[in-house]
Order: structure tokens, then sequence, then C-alpha cells
């Protein structure tokens, strides 16, 4: 069948694999799905994580962002969020390191939406790889979701993997 032949294919060549990481348990989990599926020596992971900073007006009176943003510059707001992914980053590529995987990161400044998107088109992955935090509908249609976005606008195989049931 063309799908059979597809999926030998798939197997048998070097790929290249984008993995979304935004430091929750559901990006874990997908990249820990991706790994227990049958990889070849020569595949590589690319991980992004993409920094979505709250509003330049945060901290700011009557401006609705969280107060934890409080009394605190705009650049040190973006430092801590740049410390969290340098966090992320040791993490993840310590797993890979420990697994004998290709693995490189990147990072970038934005909307994770547009961002992954961008990084997408950059590294002509494969497949992508990306976490689902299993939000009810109604949340999944304020918030939005990530992973639908990818699923709507990337013509390349997804693997979304949903959450871990509790």
């Amino acid at each position: 069948s063309t799908f059979t032949e597809f999926f030998l294919n798939f197997m048998m060549r070097s790929r290249t694999v984008l993995v979304a990481v935004d430091g929750s348990e559901s990006a874990r989990n997908a990249f820990d799905k991706y790994c227990s599926l049958p990889q070849s020596k020569t595949d590589q992971v690319v991980f992004h994580h993409a920094i979505n900073p709250p509003p330049s007006t945060a901290g700011l009176p009557f401006t609705g962002i969280p107060d934890q943003y409080s009394g605190r510059t705009y650049e040190d707001i973006i430092g801590e969020f740049k410390q969290r992914a340098e966090k992320l980053e040791k993490e993840f590529m310590q797993s890979c390191k420990e697994r004998n995987m290709k693995c490189k990161w990147t990072t970038s400044v934005g909307h994770p939406t547009s961002r992954l998107l961008a990084e997408v088109r950059k590294e002509l992955p494969d497949m992508l790889v990306i976490g689902t935090r299993g939000l009810d509908p109604v949340r999944r249609t304020i918030i939005g979701s990530v992973s639908r976005f990818m699923l709507n606008h990337v013509q390349i195989p997804i693997m979304v993997v949903p959450p871990v049931p509790k």
C-alpha cells in the first residue's frame, strides 16, 4: 500500500525531526514517545523552544498582566525566560546524549505558533513532534492550540502526542 511504502522509505533514510519544547510535561512526554519509536543512527532531532514573553507593558498598573512582573524591567523578564530556556536545553540535550542521538537546540522569541512555523520552514524537517495539554474544547477555543495550528498550516507528517492519563 502507499502508506506502507511511505513508512518504509521514511524509516530507511536519514531524517530530521523537529520537536517542539515548551517546558511542559506534555513536551517531555512527546519526546519520550518519539524516542520509543524505531530510529536510524543518522537521524537528527532539532529541538525548538519559543520564548513567549509577556507584552512590554508587563508590570505596569491597570494592564491586566500578572503582578509577578510588577516592578521588573522588560529586560529582566526576558532574561528570566532565557534562563528557563537554557535549563530546558541542558535537560533535553543530556537526554539525547544518554540515548546516543544526534541533536541540536534552537530558541526564538515570539508567539509559539508563529515561531514554530518559522522553524519548520527554516529546518525543513521530515516530521514534527508536538505534545498537547489536553485542553477541553472551550479552553482550546479561547486559548488556542499550537498543535491544532500546526496541523492546519504544515505540510509534513506531525506526531501529536496527547497527555499521559492521570
